[in-house]
């Protein structure tokens, strides 16, 4: 009968929407724990790179005083002719182009002012007045990590860290700086492979939410800065609200989740240096998967 035939016809529709609804809710199941298993694999990795970017931070500054207590500049200093000047940037340019990271190196005087460097594109800056003279509160084998820095060179934004050394006469007094310059993109370029793929990007940004390292051409997903020093403040204000409160932890948006981790680059009151490294994947690449 037709009464027959449509009962029949209701229980199979609520059977094809119950199956539609379980099946969704599967999915949806899936997709959230394929998400919090790659957030804690990924938050792993970021703290192995946060781990590894302070432990080069910690050498860098062994081999600044390295450079500081060196035979070929202490001749210079006691003897400034340009026999031993160029004995010594000579012996700065070769150890410059065997390490990736290092930019230059330059020699200021008392002053603070520029003696010479082995790049053009660092030794312009003046130091901070902070760090000179009577005036500072570091000195003797102490060495200072300055914030992350921007630098054009080929007609792109490097972000670098420089680390100072104090060069001090028996007295205490001061008679020149040797000042090294470091590049993070190219540290966490050493770094990233080992830890990461392409398709789990890793950008790092200061506390006020500045991207230094990490921007992408192509973005693959919007409302990240697309240009170093761009502001995830601005571009993405509910994801930095989230990361300002706590130093790690993940957020779910509409396109995408991110894991983010606050890392540590020196332990010294007077220079201490914090930086968030964060990460994300596609929402779409999950449910992909």
């Amino acid at each position: 009968s037709q009464q027959r035939i449509f009962a029949a016809a209701s229980q199979i529709c609520i059977l094809l929407i119950s199956v539609v609804v379980l099946t969704n809710i599967v999915i949806t199941l899936g997709e959230r724990r394929l998400q919090e298993d790659w957030a804690t694999q990924r938050y792993s990795e970021l703290q192995a790179v946060g781990t590894l970017i302070a432990d080069k931070v910690s050498f860098q500054q062994f081999r600044t005083q390295m450079f500081a207590t060196s035979e070929l500049l202490n001749s210079y200093l006691h003897l400034p002719t340009e026999a031993n000047q160029i004995k010594l940037q000579n012996n700065w340019d070769i150890v410059v182009d065997n390490i990736p990271e290092l930019l230059g190196i330059a020699l200021y005087d008392p002053q603070g002012q520029l003696k010479f460097s082995t790049d053009e594109n660092f030794g312009h800056h003046a130091l901070p007045p902070s760090l000179l003279g009577s005036s500072r509160n570091m000195g003797g084998n102490e060495i200072y990590t300055s914030p992350l820095e921007f630098s054009p060179i080929n007609g792109k934004l490097e972000p670098y860290l420089y680390q100072l050394a104090w060069l001090e006469n028996p007295d205490q007094t001061v008679r020149g700086y040797l000042v090294a310059y470091n590049s993070m993109s190219r540290m966490l370029k050493n770094i990233k492979p080992a830890y990461s793929s392409k398709q789990a990007p890793l950008m790092m940004l200061d506390t006020q939410g500045l991207l230094y390292s990490g921007a992408l051409e192509s973005p693959t997903t919007g409302r990240l800065p697309e240009t170093m020093g761009g502001s995830l403040k601005q571009s993405y204000p509910a994801l930095w609200r989230k990361m300002a409160t706590s130093n790690f932890g993940q957020f779910h948006g509409d396109d995408a989740t991110f894991v983010y981790l606050k890392v540590e680059l020196t332990t010294q009151y007077e220079t201490r240096r914090e930086y968030f490294l964060l990460s994300y994947v596609k929402n779409d690449d999950i449910a992909a998967k």
